[in-house]
């Protein structure tokens, strides 16, 4: 439900059930257009200094954790004192009444044409559907759970300098998440980093830069979620068997991997084949009588 609106003017809603598809700002794109999510307070880590670093974003937001847009043209008045503006229209709660408009029936019936239509002799062009994409690349991969320990939730196996890596899939609630990364790379080979953009597969919108340590499990954003990396391997031995090779992917079902806004093949080799054959097409028209009607062959007399 609508709560209220920020000063930036977007609107802030209700809690989620699962906060991880915001952003630091307490934010989502839905639709094309950004919204607030106030958390519960078991959503928020009040034991954690308020002010996170240098970062706009706090880390008690329960309801914002910083201003997704600019609020450089808001202006705050005394409603005691506030005059609404005489260009202003206050809209009826009553509705105007409606007409109801019924379209002219023509009473001629349209002329019935007792020429068969032709039979198409070439077959209507079948639309082709592209093809998933091939988005093998090195992986790196990240556990990331609700617990300090990294434990209960999911293993996302990251691509490694490979574009806009995109991904969409069901919350345990059921509510449909996108979200989409770019500038993943090993800074050195324990510490990998990324910039990711919650509701969005493109990689549009605010990025919030994330760093994730080797076998360490520490706080994510949101704050009600813990991550560590689990093997690092292609930061570590970029060039050996042991740096595993593959379409990225996330261990939980219904999951779908995009790369640049297309979606990946998932079976690590080629992507699927066109299909160039198009959909049968009856080429006998419906039989017509071979058998003229009988024409008298004798004339008419005549008077």
């Amino acid at each position: 439900d609508l709560l209220a609106y920020a000063l930036d003017g977007f609107p802030i809603y209700g809690p989620l059930e699962d906060p991880s598809g915001l952003d630091g700002c307490n934010g989502r794109t839905i639709n094309g257009k950004y919204q607030y999510h106030v958390l519960e307070l078991d959503q928020v880590d009040a034991s954690i200094d308020y002010c996170n670093g240098n970062s706009p974003e706090t880390n008690w937001n329960y309801i914002l954790g910083c201003y997704s847009g600019t609020i450089d043209d808001t202006e705050v008045v005394n409603s005691d004192n506030f005059q609404m503006p005489a260009d202003c229209v206050i809209a009826s709660s009553t509705p105007a009444p409606v007409t109801p408009t019924l379209a002219p029936v023509t009473s001629t019936p349209a002329p019935v044409t007792s020429t068969h239509a032709p039979v198409a002799s070439t077959p209507a062009p079948v639309a082709s559907t592209p093809s998933p994409v091939d988005c093998s690349a090195k992986l790196v991969a990240v556990q990331t759970g609700p617990s300090t320990t990294c434990d209960g939730g999911n293993v996302h196996w990251w691509p490694l300098d490979s574009g806009c890596h995109g991904w969409e899939g069901l919350s345990p609630d059921g509510e449909l998440h996108l979200n989409s990364a770019s500038g993943m790379k090993c800074i050195d080979e324990d510490t990998f980093t990324f910039d990711q953009y919650a509701g969005s597969l493109d990689c549009t919108g605010t990025a919030v830069t994330k760093t994730i340590h080797f076998d360490t499990c520490e706080q994510d954003r949101p704050p009600v979620l813990y991550s560590k990396g689990i093997d690092f391997e292609c930061c570590k031995n970029p060039d050996s068997e042991s740096c595993k090779t593959a379409v990225p992917y996330v261990t939980r079902d219904g999951t779908t991997i995009y790369k640049d806004g297309e979606i990946c093949d998932d079976d690590n080799s080629t992507p699927a084949p066109l299909v160039s054959t198009p959909a049968p097409v009856t080429s006998t028209p419906a039989p017509v009588a071979s058998t003229p009607a009988p024409v008298a062959s004798t004339p008419a007399p005549v008077t």
